[in-house]
This record gives structure tokens, sequence and C-alpha cells, in this order.
């Protein structure tokens, strides 16, 4: 009938119904209730806020930013090995996920050695093998990210944000807390890092 979320409410909420057991919580916050909302995730407080959209930087924040397609923010300021990426924030997802078009830019550019296979479980507990490799510096703004684990899946999100035939990424929680914070704003479209202080020349492995 009604959820709260931060300073956001939602009436007549519609949701999936899934077992506990498969992800993980009582339920999942989607983009439906985040949207025009400032989530910042504090992982030296260990803590997730979610606030009202706000153009103030704090200092020390490195600005990246995005675009809006179907309520999900996609970074367009990055790149890697010189070509544009499109990087979707995935703050529920685990592990950095890459589309087949992105693994045909760089796979020749994969270090010896570092491939794997791995388990990559979607939200209804559905369970895919993929293999993973270590992605060349990506450009995230003016943060240059270096040792990038990925692992290759063409998700469905690729599909939907129109994305399949363009270099594309689903950036992890595995990657977002190599940050002091990080700050996703759905209406300003944009996203605020912190660099941790011993790595303030902007690049971070």
């Amino acid at each position: 009938d009604r959820l709260q979320v931060g300073p956001r409410e939602i009436r007549a909420v519609e949701a999936p119904v899934f077992l506990q057991s498969d992800i993980g919580a009582a339920g999942l916050l989607g983009i439906d209730a985040l949207a025009d909302q400032n989530i910042v995730i504090d992982f030296l407080a260990k803590q997730m806020t979610i606030q009202h959209s706000s153009d103030r930087d704090e200092p020390g924040d490195i600005i990246v930013k995005g675009k809006s397609l179907y309520g999900q923010l996609v970074l367009v300021d990055a790149s890697v090995s010189g070509r544009d990426l499109f990087v979707v924030i995935d703050t529920g997802g685990q592990s950095s996920i890459g589309n087949s078009t992105l693994h045909r830019l760089v796979r020749s550019e994969a270090p010896p050695g570092t491939s794997t296979e791995v388990n990559v479980v979607s939200v209804s507990g559905d369970q895919a093998k993929a293999q993973t490799d270590v992605l060349p510096p990506v450009r995230l703004g003016g943060v240059l990210i270096r040792n990038l684990p990925i692992a290759w899946a063409d998700m469905h999100t690729f599909d939907l944000l129109g994305l399949r035939d363009h270099p594309a990424m689903l950036l992890g929680m595995d990657v977002l807390r190599k940050f002091d914070r990080v700050s996703v704003d759905f209406k300003a479209r944009r996203v605020r890092l912190l660099v941790p202080k011993d790595r303030r020349n902007r690049i971070t492995d």
C-alpha cells in the first residue's frame, strides 16, 4: 500500500515476489523507488543514505556525468583502450559485467593467465557460467581504474538500454568499494567519487 524510502514515498507499489533465500533479503529497492534521489554509499562509515538530489559537491569529489536511460543512470564520460565506454552503475551487483561488444574490443589486451570462470547469479537465483578477465585501464571521469576484474555476459540490461552493439559494462560493488564514498544522483545525472587519500593522484588499483 505504501513504501517510504528516505525522503520519497511510493503508494500502491507493484513488485515481483521472490524467495528470500534467492535474493538474500526481505526485498530489493529498484530504480522505481530511487528515482530523483541521491544515494550516498559511505564505505568508511559502512552506511548508505538516501537523500534529495543536490548540486553541492564535497571537497575531493570527482564528478562523472551521465545520462538517464529508462530511469537507469548510464555514465558517458568513460573510455577503455581509447574507445568510448558506456558504464551502468549497478549498486545491486557484486561483480562488474561486460557485454560481448566490449569483450571483442579488449580481449587481445587481457593479461595472460588472468582468465577464470565464475558463477553469475541473477536476482531470481538463476546461475550461469561466465568467463572473467582483467580489463585494460578504464577511465571514469578523472579517475583511471586499473586491474578491474570483469565477467563476460550479455545481460538483459544491455538489451533494455539499447547497448548490445556498444562497448558497455555494469559497474558493480567490487569496483565501487575501492572508493571511500560513492554518490549516485539520479536526478542530477552525475556520480561523485571520493578517492582514498593515499590514491589522490586519481589512479586506483
